[in-house]
């Protein structure tokens, strides 16, 4: 792959990116530092880049968890410095989309607390396969796990989610239904009648 395919990819699929890095992170400002290295990364290995939108996508999110995982290691060997990240990253919220309606604000943190609650062997796969529309043969790739534990922990996160917003509902006095919604991604909360 030549640096200017490379560059215009690497630009094209740059939101795509910072989402699944705050994801890795927890941390709006690890996010960016975390993609400024794949890049330069990636910039290192341009001949091993495969050709093709998607795979480069799966190429760079692999990329960036195996830097992800090498900082994480670095900061437990440094210890205080691997504790004050921890801190930081268990009081740092999701971040919203700009263009998400503030109505919808409320629930959106709720979704995102149940999806930083759940295990990292079923949120990664679920953030990816639901938000980013990452397809399950790339999320193998991705995860470095076969097909079917993709797919498994993809159901497996789906109901321990599905659980514990349906938890969270009752507590707020929501009614809960039993039909899933319409289209991907669809929330239709709605009252329960007194």
């Amino acid at each position: 792959m030549n640096q200017t395919l490379f560059t215009t990819l690497f630009l094209r699929h740059r939101p795509d990116c910072i989402r699944f890095a705050v994801w890795l992170t927890r941390n709006t400002d690890e996010a960016e530092d975390l993609v400024q290295d794949a890049y330069c990364y990636a910039l290192q290995r341009l001949e091993k880049i495969p050709e093709g939108d998607r795979a480069f996508v799966s190429w760079i999110f692999v990329g960036m968890r195996f830097l992800r995982q090498n900082r994480l290691r670095t900061q437990q060997r440094e210890g205080a410095a691997y504790k004050r990240m921890r801190s930081a990253a268990e009081n740092s919220l999701y971040v919203c989309r700009p263009d998400s309606d503030t109505n919808l604000r409320p629930y959106r943190l709720m979704v995102n607390d149940a999806l930083r609650r759940l295990p990292g062997m079923y949120r990664t796969p679920l953030v990816l396969h639901e938000m980013m529309d990452v397809e399950c043969g790339e999320l193998s790739v991705i995860e470095n796990i076969a097909e079917g534990t993709v797919k498994s922990r993809l159901y497996r996160g789906r109901k321990i989610l599905r659980k514990r917003l349906a938890g969270l509902a009752r507590e707020e006095n929501f009614a809960v239904s039993s039909q899933p919604p319409e289209k991907k991604g669809q929330i239709i909360p709605f009252r329960i009648p007194d």
